[in-house]
């Protein structure tokens, strides 16, 4: 088994290397749509950590899997988290690079994988993934991933999914995220979840009328990611 994580993660890295290169300034931080979804987001998110009652961070051992440059971070460093209490990890060293570079130095950045995450049992409060299932194509690899999240996670505690809903077209190195497929791997827990954001590739299209973009977004199902909020109960095992 461990040789085919091995492959896996080797796969997933080099779809994000390609995909880094086709991207160009698709998903520039100064693109009108992409200001747009990083504001549904946080509110997203923002409902969903009230929902969960941790309004206060201070204290909240959390960990995102996937964590990238560490924005996601950053911004729960703004809402009060506290930095010594944050892990974020990625497969991608270049990433990990720039998200020390960039702090809190705090921050407890690390080279690591979801299949095998290197904390204790029980040791964080909250698990967020966003877009990483859905770069996972072997649901196998989503039973090893969700076996690894419930070890470290605390009885009680919060995993946060944000990622796709609809398969796209033109991308054959991704699938959608779906409740179905989400209690499936994560049997016993509960799921609440809320849809946001305009499909991206209708959202650049018109991302030079923003007012546009949040009149088509109102719509429902042209939204096209959710965030997921489940819980695991006290006694439940993955």
């Amino acid at each position: 088994m461990n040789e085919q994580v091995d492959a896996e993660e080797r796969r997933v890295l080099d779809v994000y290397a390609e995909r880094t290169k086709q991207d160009g300034d698709a998903y520039a931080w100064w693109q009108a749509d992409v200001q747009i979804q990083w504001f549904r987001h946080a509110q997203a998110l923002a409902r969903a950590l009230q929902a969960a009652g941790r309004q206060d961070l201070s204290s909240q051992r959390i960990l995102d899997l996937g964590c990238g440059r560490g924005a996601f971070l950053r911004r729960l460093v703004g809402w009060g988290a506290n930095p010594r209490q944050l892990h974020g990890f990625d497969l991608q060293e270049g990433r990990i690079t720039a998200a020390r570079a960039i702090g809190p130095a705090d921050i407890d950045f690390r080279v690591a994988s979801g299949f095998r995450i290197p904390l204790d049992p029980g040791s964080v409060d909250v698990v967020y993934l966003g877009t990483v299932l859905s770069s996972i194509l072997d649901l196998t690899y989503w039973d090893k991933m969700a076996t690894e999240i419930g070890r470290v996670l605390a009885p009680g505690g919060d995993l946060l999914v944000f990622d796709m809903r609809y398969r796209s077209p033109r991308n054959p190195n991704v699938r959608p995220v779906t409740p179905a497929l989400l209690r499936g791997c994560f049997s016993g827990w509960t799921l609440r979840y809320q849809s946001l954001n305009l499909v991206p590739p209708l959202a650049r299209k018109i991302r030079w009328c923003p007012t546009l973009t949040l009149l088509l977004e109102s719509v429902p199902f042209l939204r096209g990611h959710c965030m997921y909020h489940l819980r695991r109960s006290e006694s439940c095992d993955v």
